[in-house]
């Protein structure tokens, strides 16, 4: 009897595994196992399965527990006697903001992606039946070329590694990991992509392996599947879990006989890579040097005679806290972001052959509609603009940004802003010239490419670079006979259901190409439609709900965004602010929702913009909290909640309940409580799949933040926009607190659902202090960020006698911090960060200090490492019984001298860290803003989370920063010149 033939694909209960195992059970004539370590999510993704008339098998398998391969590798064996197929799809990948050590993160990662592999491999080869097919689940990450070492990627790519060899390679990663130096040895910052390097390195060493084993056509391959939208990629992928699975499923399905591929690297559109990496030829160009930019062309036309493809991507940005003149930036930028691009296709524009494809890469601050200046604007979208007219138009901007008066002449006040909005100028001006060129079909667009992950961001994007890279590729390849007439965005397929914009492509209407053709967008923006909206207005909701129903039926996507927030320097009383900040926030959203939900569509999305202050725990009552937390809670109930703040507001009693000293507090809270009855409320409606959420977009650079914010408006937009593409039948988020980051977060029992760990510490008790120093050495072994945040102030009608104040002021905000630090600088691992919060405040520079002969003692001391001196000055000056401190030069303030000297101390200490072993540990002293706080008696214009911005900042400052270092950072994060100021404006 002949045995039916076997499939087997591990880690198959969602994602690109429940893909490929989709596909088997189409494509292939056998029997599929779907395999889980979750016998309960296994059997329910059978079940899902099933309702798709597939018939998969399941078993049990945990790929890191030995017993579990073994139990399953007997179980083939028995049952089937061998396997035809083996996917070994099965791995982990740690966040980006994963909270373990590196050093954990490497040996967990390389532990379950490799060797674990190495062990299922060990235990499932020898059932392998002759022409079976073998498919180790690599990814871009496991190029060769990531690592960074070129003795590792000689040593990697030997054809004649060994499987002793590359096991001893990658048990040296985890160890140079665990100590800090995988860098220095030439290894990525990354586990996982160390994890994928390494399979793709074992693959080879298999493939030539079953090229002598006696077993007939074994052939393995290994397969980038794609960046795709699986929990891995935290839902953040470009291709669909069915585009992620065809490659795999392609390399499972090999014919008997196959010649190729065999041992080699497949990209997620079935081609073959050279798993070295890619082998672009290298030229040196500096586009801003004329010199170089002609011997490039000059090297082009005799080695090549011609360009198919050029991208203009070069450019600068200054960071937000450059110390240049802004004129200087302005004149620097545009030289190079600019003016270069223009010499470079001076030079390039000749060669470019027929069908040639230009890309010039702009930016989302190149939207004309960036430009302040309407008059501004209308010359820039001239469509009959020059390139004279342009040249000029940013000389003049240069010479008034060197002037100063640029903002008033409808500039923007960013030179980078400025040097993108020329760019997309110019590339419209050289699309005119294209189609009066002679040689046919050339092409040029200009793409934003979108926020991403790089040195220009600081590392800060939303995008990885793959993203990033997307579209000025798709730019590059578009087919012959693309007629470029109008700016057209380029659309992405979410999961075969939205069309998602990316950015801008010209091209016209009538163009034939195998994609749908998307909709026109002007070069000021997108084309939305408007109506007038009112939510605060009955009539109007009415007016614009029977508009809806008249015009499109119904809606699919409703993002409640509309909201009011008084300022915190507001006069209007507090019972009237909570009166109208509720009507609006909250009572009309909810008119909102009653006029537009009869129209939501199955399948619809609707988002309620919350915020950090929806949390549930910045209700202060614990019985209100219950109250809202109840999994119960009605409609009805949650409205009679509102009300009765709004009553105890206008009475001043509404502390005594238990209610914040917010009114947009409130209303964010009722928003929130209000998505969770409504999501229920959805679940029980007749039209299919409608979800809610509510999303906290960020601390963002609005009116309302009085553009104080440290995100951008884009930035603010993801994760709403995220929310309101959603997938039909996705699973989560539904009624859920999404983070700004995409993240769920528990609304409940924030706050922000993290678990931070806590241990007793008494700055001032130095048995506290010698007791926490073992609990750190002895369960973690070191510290990676250390924070001196611990202080006291003394209220202005403090009755203790000033000498008083002074001891202890001084005893717990600056010999304290020396105490935790003689303590904790031990256990300081290399590239360890320190900060201290607060650190600063206005009054507190140095040159504060009303006698000059005081500041001198303060900068002496620094300079001359005298920390002894520094602290008998110190004490000895504050400790004055006579009130003798103000004739010695010191300010009558114990808290701000406090201040002072630790800002001192910590220009000490950053020089000693500069002679220190222990590689690249920072320290900074922060002016964390005037935050309202217990220390400033709530009077504090800015938000904990303002104020933490500038600490967490220095906190997570990445290795190898050269600045800030031993620098004074505002809470704007700009560095200030803590002897000689200015200090920022506020």
């Amino acid at each position: 009897m002949v045995q039916p033939r076997v499939a087997v694909v591990t880690g198959s209960n969602k994602g690109i595994g429940f893909g490929i195992v989709r596909n088997l059970c189409k494509q292939f004539d056998g029997i599929v196992y779907l395999t889980a370590r979750d016998v309960g999510r296994g059997k329910k993704a059978v079940e899902e399965l099933n309702k798709l008339g597939l018939k998969p098998e399941f078993h049990q398998l945990e790929i890191d527990d030995a017993d579990s391969v073994a139990n399953f590798a007997e179980f083939i064996r028995k049952k089937h006697g061998g396997i035809d197929i083996l996917v070994n799809n099965a791995a982990i990948a740690y966040k980006h903001d994963a909270p373990e050590p590196f050093g954990e993160q490497a040996e967990v990662t390389l532990r379950v992606n490799f060797f674990a592999l190495i062990n299922v491999c060990n235990a499932l080869f020898p059932l392998l039946r002759p022409h079976a097919r073998v498919v180790n689940v690599s990814s871009a990450l496991g190029f060769l070329g990531r690592v960074p070492g070129e003795d590792l990627r000689k040593t990697l790519g030997d054809p004649n590694l060994t499987l002793k060899d590359l096991t001893n390679l990658i048990n040296q990663f985890i160890s140079k990991a665990k100590a800090g130096t995988h860098t220095e040895a030439g290894w990525q910052n990354s586990a996982y992509g160390v994890s994928k390097v390494a399979v793709s390195a074992l693959t080879r060493i298999q493939h030539r392996e079953f090229l002598e084993d006696s077993r007939e056509d074994i052939v393995i391959n290994h397969v980038h599947p794609g960046y795709v939208i699986t929990d891995m990629s935290s839902q953040q992928g470009l291709l669909t879990v069915e585009q992620g699975a065809d490659a795999p499923t392609y390399a499972a399905l090999l014919p008997a006989g196959t010649t190729s591929p065999k041992g080699d690297f497949l990209w997620h559109d079935r081609k073959i890579i050279d798993c070295l990496g890619l082998k672009p030829e290298f030229h040196q160009l500096d586009i801003d040097d004329s010199h170089s930019v002609a011997n490039f062309a000059e090297f082009i036309r005799k080695t090549h005679g011609g360009i198919d493809i050029l991208v203009n991507n070069a450019a600068i940005a200054y960071k937000k806290d450059a110390r240049e003149p802004f004129g200087e930036q302005a004149e620097v930028t545009l030289r190079v972001n600019f003016f270069g691009l223009i010499n470079v296709c001076n030079a390039l524009f000749p060669l470019l052959r027929p069908h040639a494809r230009v890309v010039n890469v702009s930016s989302a601050s190149g939207f004309l509609g960036r430009v302040p200046g309407e008059d501004l604007r209308k010359t820039l979208g001239d469509p009959n603009l020059t390139l004279k007219d342009l040249t000029n138009l940013i000389n003049q901007f240069i010479s008034k940004a060197k002037a100063g008066t640029h903002t008033e002449a409808g500039w923007q006040n960013s030179a980078y802003g400025v040097s993108k909005v020329a760019v997309s100028a110019l590339t419209r001006i050289q699309n005119r010239e294209f189609l009066e060129d002679s040689r046919e079909d050339i092409v040029i667009n200009h793409v934003h490419p979108g926020y991403v992950v790089t040195d220009m961001s600081s590392q800060q994007g939303l995008l990885t670079v793959e993203q990033g890279a997307d579209v000025p590729t798709y730019a590059a390849l578009l087919p012959a006979g693309v007629k470029p007439a109008y700016s057209v965005w380029k659309l992405l397929r979410l999961k075969g259901v939205k069309l998602f914009p990316t950015y801008l492509r010209n091209h016209s209407l009538g163009m034939e190409v195998e994609e749908p053709i998307p909709p026109k967008v002007a070069i000021l923006g997108l084309k939305p439609e408007f109506h007038q909206l009112d939510i605060d207005d009955a009539q109007s909701i009415t007016d614009f709900a029977n508009f809806i129903k008249k015009t499109h039926g119904g809606i699919d996507v409703l993002v409640n965004n509309a909201a009011i927030a008084y300022k915190n320097d507001a006069t209007e009383p507090f019972g009237e602010q909570a009166e109208v900040t509720l009507r609006i926030n909250f009572f009309d959203l909810i008119n909102i929702c009653s006029a537009l939900f009869p129209f939501l569509r199955p399948h619809a999305r609707v988002v309620n913009l919350s915020s950090s202050a929806g949390f549930l725990q910045r209700i202060p009552g614990d019985k209100l909290r219950e109250k809202f937390a109840n999994p119960q809670l009605s409609r009805n109930h949650l409205i009679r909640l509102m009300n009765e703040f709004v009553i105890e507001a206008k009475a001043g009693t509404h502390a005594n309940t238990g209610w914040p000293d917010s009114a947009y507090c409130v209303s964010k809270v009722g928003v929130s409580a209000l998505t969770r009855i409504q999501q229920q409320e959805f679940l029980k409606d007749s039209r299919e799949d409608i979800i809610v959420n509510h999303v906290h977009p960020g601390y963002v650079d609005t009116d309302m933040t009085s553009h104080k914010g440290p995100l951008t408006i884009e930035e603010g937009a993801d994760a709403p926009t995220y929310l309101a593409l959603l997938p039909p039948n996705i699973e989560s988020p539904r009624g859920d607190y999404i983070w700004f980051n995409r993240e769920i977060v528990d609304w409940v029992n924030g706050p922000l659902g993290l678990k931070p760990g806590f241990h007793q510490l008494d700055v001032d008790d130095p048995e506290s202090i010698t007791n926490f120093a073992e609990f750190i050495k002895t369960t973690h072994g070191g510290i990676d960020v250390l924070v001196n945040n611990a202080a006291i102030g003394f209220p202005r009608d403090a009755p203790e006698p000033f000498g008083e104040q002074a001891e202890i002021t001084l005893r717990v905000n600056f010999f304290a911090v020396i105490d935790v630090c003689n303590a904790l600088f031990p256990l300081l691992r290399p590239h360890a960060r320190g900060s201290g919060r607060p650190l600063m405040d206005i009054e507190k520079a140095v040159e504060s200090y009303p006698s000059t002969n005081t500041r001198e003692l303060a900068i002496e001391c620094v300079v001359s490492k005298d920390t002894v001196t520094l602290h008998e000055e110190v004490e000895k000056e504050q400790k004055a019984k006579a009130g003798t401190h103000l004739e010695a030069g010191w300010l009558n303030s114990a808290y701000s001298v406090s201040k002072v000297a630790v800002s001192a101390l910590t220009r000490i200490q950053h020089r000693q860290f500069l002679e220190d072993p222990r590689e690249d540990i920072v320290i900074n002293h922060i002016h964390p803003g005037y935050v309202d706080t217990d220390l400033t008696n709530h009077k504090g214009p800015l938000t904990i989370e303002q104020g933490a911005d500038a600490p967490t900042y220095a906190a997570l400052l990445p290795p190898g920063t050269t600045s800030p270092k031993g620098d004074l950072i505002w809470y704007t994060r700009e560095i200030v010149d803590w002897v000689n100021g200015p200090t920022p404006k506020s």
